[in-house]
């Protein structure tokens, strides 16, 4: 079934309502997904401030998956765009081992 979503109250209207068809409580939806109760709470309230990666995260946990329709003709710019962000994390990445690698080197010191 297709959900088109306007707003921020239409997520929560299709977090609650998967919750509820799934016998769900708040308590037990939080903990299994690792998210707060009192996250779980605004999300179904529809409060606008929460972090959509953790929405993301809710959503995924009841098997919920978001699709969005682009025009056609931001295909290729999409595509460049993808390119750059995994280009931009590898190299944070490789930065991020070479940082560790940095600190967990023992230093021995030679006296002459």
């Amino acid at each position: 079934m297709q959900f088109k979503i306007n707003d921020v109250s239409d997520i929560a209207i299709l977090i609650r309502a998967t919750r509820k068809a799934a016998h769900m409580r708040i308590d037990d939806l939080a903990a299994t997904a690792g998210l707060s109760k009192q996250f779980v709470g605004d999300v179904e309230t529809a409060k606008p401030t929460v972090q959509l990666a953790r929405v993301l995260q809710l959503m995924n946990e009841l098997g919920v998956h978001m699709y969005i329709d682009v025009p056609k003709d931001a295909e290729a710019q999409i595509a460049k765009q993808r390119e750059h962000v995994h280009m931009r994390s590898s190299q944070r990445m490789a930065t991020t081992q070479k940082r560790r690698l940095k600190r967990s080197k023992p230093i021995i010191k030679v006296e002459p």
